[in-house]
């Protein structure tokens, strides 16, 4: 029997432990005993000591953000970049536009400043829609988009594809939506706020985590698709703007982008921004659309690579099937893979070349071998070997098949057979991990003599780093 001796063990984020109890820490404050957690102090208050039972109130004329380690600011007088327009709904072909002061509050009206007066200005439709004898703005019928003047019908090769603007430029209200979920965490001064492209993360006071949570409901895969994003000043690391999709971390970026896509299922929930701000510094979030949502408005769209329309009308572009591939813009149709290329899934702009020692027919999802080689003067033939089973002392067991896929029960996901060469399985999950579809055979040389076989594996489960920043990566063994 083996042992092992443990000689130090370190816990790091926890808030207590057994022996003592922790001070709040400045900004908190705990009012009651026998507490697990310390409390922000709330806005306009402010604590500069650490193990305070309660934090000190602003006097008149000045504020404080959540959290404050610093004694209150003064109330500046009000200009017109703490104000805010706000629309009222189309009705009868005009909408209300007023000016309201941006939340939190943070300077003093006085009569040095007036924003501009109420006025009652004309409607103009979102881009693919039309006003109805009503004044009401009017989709067209599926399958159709308004152009020009008039419902035009999508033609071959696209389609009128559902897009929500999530942040309508001019028309919405102060508050982003009451769909949202918006908050800040830290030395907060602001929160999210309309922005004459998008949104914009306002600037705290110090470090701070500000999100913005959207509900999304799907009628197809869709994609959530952003012009740009702008961080500035950009290219200082310690800041950083995420997206997540129902929890998982979709995108990552410390400095300034565009022409963002990244892929939303039907049945995706929610998206998140998450602006981390540990120095001076705002993200604005440029013109977002979720592609192919329930409310989007129908706007002609040629098809991207790797999909298609074949008929007039289509309110989607269709994926390429596996074992063929579309690689242009406004694709009528796929086209199967050539020879010795294959397509392992679908929705492909391009076909992969197979690996040397394999081939695959036309319009292949995967690519086979003989097992026979050539090393040195010497003709191996490895046609006999049969599928093999490794298991680890972790309790990982690999299925490996060399000359043929393999096509079993015990290598799926969920109810999907993997077709692969390896795959990878824990328990009874039914959780298979697809190691690689494509072989590459070649010749091992030492001291440039050919005395092996090397047998590199890839294309298989798409794994993403562990460093956020860096493109998701195939593995390879």
């Amino acid at each position: 029997m083996g042992y092992v001796a443990i000689q130090t063990i370190i816990t790091e984020g926890t808030k207590w432990n057994d022996a003592s109890c922790v001070k709040c820490r400045p900004g908190y404050y705990q009012p009651y005993t026998n507490s697990t957690t310390c409390l922000a102090c709330p806005r306009d208050s402010y604590n500069i000591e650490e193990g305070r039972f309660e934090c000190t109130s602003c006097p008149d004329g000045t504020y404080a953000p959540s959290a404050s380690t610093e004694r209150c600011f003064n109330r500046e007088p009000c200009t017109e970049k703490d104000y805010i327009p706000v629309y009222t709904q189309c009705k009868n072909g005009f909408y209300n536009q007023t000016y309201v002061l941006k939340k939190p509050v943070i300077c003093k009206e006085t009569s040095s400043y007036r924003p501009p007066a109420p006025q009652e200005l004309a409607c103009t439709c979102p881009d693919g829609q039309f006003k109805n004898a009503a004044g009401l703005c009017e989709s067209c019928q599926p399958g159709f988009s308004y152009v020009e003047g008039r419902c035009t019908q999508a033609q071959r090769g696209s389609a009128a594809i559902l897009v929500k603007d999530l942040f309508p430029r001019g028309r919405t209200s102060a508050s982003i939506s009451c769909a949202t979920d918006t908050g800040c965490s830290g030395a907060c001064r602001t929160s999210w706020r309309l922005h004459p492209e998008g949104i914009s993360s306002g600037i705290q006071t110090g470090r701070a985590i500000s999100h913005i949570t959207i509900p999304v409901e799907l009628a197809i895969d869709g994609s959530l698709t952003i012009r740009s994003v702008y961080i500035n000043p950009a290219n200082q690391a310690k800041n950083f703007f995420q997206i997540y999709v129902d929890g998982i971390l979709a995108y990552h970026t410390t400095n300034t982008d565009q022409n963002i896509v990244i892929p939303l299922p039907r049945d995706s929930k929610h998206i998140a921004f998450v602006w981390h701000q540990n120095t001076v510094a705002e993200v604005i979030v440029s013109q977002a659309s979720i592609i192919g949502a329930t409310d989007g408005i129908p706007i002609l769209r040629q098809c991207q690579s790797g999909t298609y329309s074949s008929t007039t009308g289509a309110t989607t572009c269709t994926l390429c099937a596996p074992g063929t591939a579309a690689n242009q813009l406004g694709a009528t149709t796929c086209s199967p893979c050539e020879e010795n290329t294959f397509a392992a899934t679908s929705g492909l702009s391009k076909c992969t070349a197979c690996g040397a020692g394999s081939f695959a027919n036309k319009g292949s999802s995967f690519c086979q071998t003989t097992c026979n080689f050539t090393i040195g003067d010497n003709q191996v033939n490895l046609s006999g070997l049969k599928p093999t089973t490794v298991e680890t002392i972790a309790g990982n067991r690999y299925l490996i098949s060399l000359c043929e896929i393999l096509d079993t029960a015990d290598c799926v996901n969920g109810n999907t057979n993997l077709h692969t060469h390896v795959c990878v399985t824990r328990g009874n999950t039914n959780r298979g991990i697809d190691y690689g579809k494509n072989f590459n055979f070649a010749p091992l040389t030492v001291d440039n003599a050919v005395h092996s076989l090397n047998v590199t594996l890839d294309y298989g489960e798409e794994c993403s780093s562990s460093d956020p920043t860096q493109p998701i990566q195939y593995k390879k063994t």
